[in-house]
């Protein structure tokens, strides 16, 4: 089954990769279309869009989707195992659910917006240095390369700056989810050799347990991750 299971993560992952190109060639297609319909817009905006912009979009949103069917899928062969056992155990996993789905909501705006300035610094970067190259004649006619390079700094650590920011949101989300993950672990831990003390469950599930709140709390936090 280990092995099956690998296989298929590859298939898998090999058709995804491949649809998503084929939908980004038709998302490249329809916004160069649009560049040419209207005359509003530059070039650079075109070219961070096309950059960028997709490259955000890939990492951020459309491998988060396949990374969300994947942990669901894992989630849920493990909750139904679980419920064969006791099905306490499955209410607890529901309850720790919820609270790791909706927690880190909290987040949501914050990761918005640091993913917003990233686009907007890389177009401003991209403008500047757009507008200083067209002129570089005038540039080292009037040997002005210090002020052309000390604004160009600027607007990349402006850009950096953005990033750093999406980074540290980013860890926050992964911080908060952890605590979670490691609330829900020991409590199906404490549970489940609650159970065994009395008798009700098979000393052995002690071992098992962890490798089932390892796939179960696992899965939870990445789909709490990407959906993030």
């Amino acid at each position: 089954m280990l092995l099956l299971g690998s296989l298929l993560d590859q298939v898998t992952d090999y058709f995804w990769e491949l649809h998503l190109e084929k939908y980004f060639h038709q998302i490249r297609q329809e916004v160069l279309a649009h560049a040419y319909a209207e005359a509003a817009g530059t070039k650079e905006n075109l070219q961070s869009e096309l950059t960028n912009d997709l490259e955000m979009l890939k990492d951020q949103y459309a491998d988060s989707i396949g990374g969300i069917v994947h942990s669901a899928v894992l989630r849920a062969l493990v909750a139904g195992s679980l419920a064969s056992f006791r099905w306490s155990l499955l209410l607890l996993v529901i309850a720790v659910s919820v609270l790791q789905m909706y927690l880190p909501r909290v987040l949501d705006e914050p990761l918005q917006k640091a993913t917003d300035k990233i686009s907007a610094s890389n177009r401003k970067y991209l403008q500047t240095l757009a507008d200083w190259l067209n002129g570089i004649d005038t540039l080292r006619r009037y040997a002005v390369g210090e002020k052309f390079l000390s604004i160009i700094h600027a607007d990349a650590r402006e850009l950096e700056s953005a990033y750093v920011k999406q980074q540290k949101a980013d860890q926050e989300l992964d911080y908060l989810n952890q605590a979670i993950y490691s609330l829900g672990n020991t409590l199906i831990f404490l549970l489940t050799a609650y159970f065994v003390a009395r008798g009700q469950l098979e000393f052995g599930l002690i071992a098992s347990v962890n490798d089932f709140s390892l796939y179960l709390f696992g899965s939870l936090m990445n789909i709490a991750n990407y959906r993030g």
